[in-house]
This record gives C-alpha cells, sequence and structure tokens, in this order.
C-alpha cells in the first residue's frame, strides 16, 4: 500500500509540473486557444459531420507559431533585487518588493513582464499527507485527493505563490532603478523560503512568453496569528510589576534610603517625614529602593503532539496572543518551553520580536513525555510567582504538571485547547483551585478575547 501511494504521489507530481509549465508559458490569450483547441479536436473527431477540425489546425498552428516566438526571443537585460520585510503573520498578507534595474541601454518604450516566485518546499511523503489539517474539508474524507495534495504542498512551501503582471518603464535605462510591489500570504508560521524569481515577456502574438528563472534566494520569517487577549488571564496582572525586573523605586520597602517625595493616595502613614512635612506644610513621604516582584511565564506544552497538529498550532498561537498582551499591558512575561527557557534576568535582554521568534519555528515532540516539561518549569520557579499554562490537550500526566507546579507555590493559569477528539466528559478533571478555561479548537480567537 506505501509503494502504491507513493507512485500516486509522484503522478501528483508530475502533474503538477505539467500545470505549472503551462501556466508559466502561456499568457490568458494563450490558454484560451488552448482550450479551444482541445474543444476543436473532440468536436472534430468526425470530419464528415463537423468543420470543427478546420479551428483545430488554426488554433493548433497559432499555438505552436506562439510557443516557438517565445521561446526564440531574447530575455530582457535587467537586474533584479528583492526586498523582504523581516516578519510576516500566519494568514495577513505582506507586501514586498522587486527593485528592477535595466543593464542594456536604448530601451525606448515600456516593457511589460510577468512575475512569480518560486519558493523552496521539502517532499510530500504519504505519512505527512495522511496527518495533515486540512481547513477547507477538516474531515478528511478522500486523504489521497488531488486537490488535497495541491493544499498539502503549499502548506509546505508556507505560501501560494501567483503570477503577477508589473511594467518595466522605459526611463529605467539610466542608472536608477523601480519598485514593483508584490505580496504573499503566508499559509503556516515558521521561514519562507524563496528560492527564485521566474521573469516572463510574451512574444508578439501575446500567446506565449519567455520565461527566465533568476535565482534568488530569501527568507521571511512567519508569526504565529495572534489576537487579543483577556486581560484575567494573566495571573497577578496589574500589580506593580517591572518591565524588566530589577529594582523600582517605591516607598517602604527596604532600608534603602532613597530620598523624599509628596505624598500619594495609598502611601503608608508609617513612612511620612514628618519634619520635612512641618517645614513645607505639605505632606511628604521616605522612599525606599525595592527589588521588583517576580515575574510570569508562559508555559508552552509540545510534548506528544506534532507540529502542524491544528491544536498544538492553535496553542502556540494563544502563547503568542498571551505574550503580546503582556508586553503591550504589563511590561513583559517569560517563555518557558521544552528545549530552552527565556528568563529576563533584570538586565532588559528579552523582546517580544525574539520570543514572537521563538514560538514561529518551535516543533512538537512526539516522543517527550509531559514530565520534561515539568522539570523545565521546576528549573525556573525561583524567578517567577505565576505561570499560564498553555496546553494542547488534557489528561491525567498534565494533571500532575499542574498538581506540581501548584504545589511548588506558582499561581497558575491553564488554558487547554480542546481537540475534536478531546469530550467535556472524558477530560481529565482540573486540579482543585487552579484557573482554567477550556477553549474548543478554532475559537481561541473568540473565547479568550476580552
Amino acid at each position: 500500500m506505501s509503494a502504491r501511494r507513493e507512485r500516486l504521489l509522484r503522478f501528483y507530481d508530475r502533474l503538477n509540473r505539467l500545470d505549472d509549465w503551462f501556466a508559466m508559458r502561456l499568457t490568458d490569450l494563450g490558454r484560451l486557444i488552448l482550450w479551444a483547441t482541445v474543444a476543436a479536436g473532440l468536436f472534430g473527431i468526425n470530419q464528415r459531420r463537423s468543420y470543427a477540425y478546420q479551428l483545430f489546425a488554426l488554433f493548433l498552428v497559432l499555438l505552436l507559431l506562439g510557443l516557438l516566438i517565445g521561446r526564440s526571443r531574447r530575455a530582457h537585460a535587467v537586474d533584479v533585487v528583492r526586498e523582504l520585510p523581516a516578519f510576516a503573520t500566519v494568514g495577513e498578507p505582506f507586501q514586498y518588493h522587486l527593485r528592477v534595474r535595466h543593464t542594456a541601454a536604448g530601451l525606448q518604450v515600456d516593457v511589460p513582464v510577468w512575475l512569480r516566485e518560486r519558493l523552496q518546499s521539502r517532499p510530500a511523503r504519504p505519512e505527512g499527507l495522511v496527518r495533515y489539517y486540512d481547513p477547507v474539508a477538516p474531515r478528511r474524507r478522500y486523504r489521497f485527493a488531488f486537490v488535497r495534495w495541491i493544499r498539502y504542498t503549499r502548506y509546505l512551501q508556507g505560501a501560494r505563490t501567483k503570477g503577477q503582471h508589473a511594467l518595466l518603464e522605459s526611463r529605467l535605462n539610466a542608472a536608477g532603478g523601480t519598485r514593483i510591489p508584490l505580496s504573499l500570504t503566508p499559509l503556516r508560521r515558521g521561514y519562507v523560503q524563496f528560492e527564485a524569481l521566474q521573469i516572463g515577456m510574451a512574444e508578439p502574438l501575446s500567446i506565449s512568453r519567455r520565461v527566465e528563472v533568476r535565482r534568488l534566494p530569501g527568507q521571511v520569517l512567519v508569526l504565529p496569528a495572534r489576537f487579543e487577549i483577556a486581560d484575567r488571564l494573566l495571573p497577578g496582572a496589574g500589580r506593580g510589576d517591572t518591565a524588566h525586573g530589577g529594582l523600582l523605586n517605591l516607598p517602604g520597602f527596604s532600608d534603602e534610603f532613597l530620598g523624599v517625595r509628596e505624598y500619594r493616595s495609598g502611601d503608608s502613614m508609617r513612612h511620612i517625614h514628618w519634619k520635612r512635612t512641618a517645614a513645607i506644610g505639605e505632606p511628604v513621604v521616605r522612599e525606599f529602593m525595592r527589588e521588583a516582584s517576580r515575574r510570569y511565564a508562559v508555559v508552552l506544552d509540545s510534548c506528544g503532539v506534532r507540529s502542524g497538529d491544528p491544536a498544538f498550532e492553535e496553542s502556540v498561537s494563544v502563547a503568542a496572543s498571551l505574550l503580546q498582551h503582556a508586553f503591550g499591558h504589563h511590561g513583559g512575561a517569560d517563555l518557558i518551553t521544552l528545549e530552552q527557557s527565556f528568563i529576563d534576568h533584570g538586565l532588559g535582554s528579552l523582546d517580544l520580536e525574539t520570543l514572537l521568534g521563538v514560538l514561529a519555528v518551535i516543533d512538537g515532540e512526539e516522543d517527550v513525555p509531559v514530565a520534561e516539561l515539568t522539570s523545565a518549569a521546576l528549573r525556573e520557579q525561583h524567578r517567577i510567582r505565576a505561570a499560564v499554562l498553555v496546553l494542547h490537550t488534557f489528561d491525567a500526566a498534565r494533571g500532575q504538571l499542574v498538581d506540581t507546579l501548584r504545589d511548588a507555590g506558582l499561581e497558575l493559569q491553564v488554558i487547554v485547547i480542546q481537540g475534536a477528539t478531546d469530550h467535556d466528559d472524558s477530560a481529565a478533571p482540573m486540579p482543585a483551585g487552579v484557573a482554567c478555561e477550556r477553549v474548543p479548537l478554532g475559537q481561541a480567537a473568540m473565547v479568550l478575547t476580552a
């Protein structure tokens, strides 16, 4: 059965290459003539009852003539540089530019060109296609259908590319250049690798185009999708933590005297500087230095799951949204993953882009037990005071994880993404005293939004 599936995927690949060749070499008019040739050939089989065979011959000659002229046409002399952004976001189109410059003088007319990106991709394997979650047909009724294979190969590439028309202006034969805007919509997180640029110019009949493939490597890091998060999901939010640990200037929390300042509502009466108050006639308080309180961390569960699993991908999106909210509203947060912990030690070394970049490339670990994540969290428990656990499922092992962190003195908030196979009546019970949000798959942006 595996060999048969391999042969089927190879056939799909050849069929897709053929379709790609026609899409690349033929213009819209050329494709119209191609289909007219096929239709005339079908209707002209019986030459006694139809004269469609004459149209078939005419269309076939036009098509072959256009292909031959396009094949013999020389490519235009241009230099191309791709200008890519550093980051993009899953599902959100991003724009970039191609800077084009003529390398040959004497161009007097504007030249229309056709541009399409070629992206790197891993080969599609049968086991990957079986496990692929197709958002268009999530039930996977026909796992080896050609349309499903097409969507899977686009997912592996990271984006869907289309040919786009642009215009090379005649004034560019000087040393200058122009910037041609292009756009792309990422389909998954991680790196989208650009391999080459296809540059096509139509022949005089506008039936076919000569295509030149320019090797033009580049990459864009695609960050997880993010959405607004309710403030209640961050334990201890709004308790006066610092943005990067370190020291705060607050009255009455240590013996190191900093100075005096005016009295504010809520200041302790014990810290009023009576002599200074009597001298100026306004209440002032003594100000001391204190060490900032411990921070909270987002703990992402990647145990026993593969990358691309819809529950895991949504949990990564939730973790990214939590971090974005924490940095935007409360100065920051830490991140604990199975592979590595990212804890700010008061030096201000962590920023949101760094943590989102980590989540963009994090992989699921199918063979790693949850106990490994428990150990990773316990190693950092003395540096944080609270944690948000983002779990892609909930079972007895993850219940033990919650118990252990709660017994270690951490304030916990648990967010569980319930997959299609998870049900409330069969899920393991949440330990007492722990706040929990169970989120149905695909509804995190609605359930967790304020």
